[in-house]
């Protein structure tokens, strides 16, 4: 008997080798079998982003560094402190705790003041009025303010009113 000569036998061997890659097809679809070695309780988890909460600083009018003519700009600043990590608390307790921020943070409020006033009188209004100028600002205003309030981590900066005159 020679070998494949038997339509029975090749019938029989593809019927196998049809079922063996159909399964594997349908596996690899639904996932059922664990890609690059891992299973999924292996995969580490990502540590969730820490939620903010919000402290505004007083509107504050500064003059710019421009000399002619003569420009002011009238801004107020919000803080985004991180409140702690994973999704937002319900809202009583993320309103204590923007009160808890609230009541740490206002000490330092004149000191934090201070800080965008001395930031932005160097400033002329033609770097302020630029998205990229604007960007720049913020980034100074946190690294500066962060040495402030060393024990809240500053997430993002914000202007609530950013107005040039």
């Amino acid at each position: 008997m020679k070998i494949f000569t038997n339509k029975r036998l090749l019938i029989i061997i593809g019927g196998i080798l049809l079922i063996f890659l159909a399964g594997g097809t349908v596996a690899w679809k639904y996932q059922l079998l664990p890609v690059g070695g891992m299973d999924k309780e292996q995969v580490p988890t990502p540590e969730p982003p820490p939620f903010g909460v919000n402290f505004a600083l007083k509107e504050l009018t500064i003059n710019l560094a421009d000399s002619n003519p003569s420009r002011y700009m009238k801004i107020e600043v919000v803080l985004e402190v991180a409140g702690g990590k994973g999704p937002k608390p319900a809202e009583s307790a993320y309103k204590k705790l923007q009160e808890k921020v609230t009541a740490e943070l206002s000490p330092a409020m004149p000191a934090l003041e201070d800080t965008v006033i001395s930031a932005l009188t160097v400033k002329k209004s033609a770097e302020l009025l630029t998205e990229a100028g604007k960007d720049r600002v913020k980034q100074e205003l946190m690294q500066r303010m962060q040495h402030l309030i060393e024990e809240h981590k500053i997430l993002n900066v914000y202007f609530r009113q950013f107005i040039i005159q």
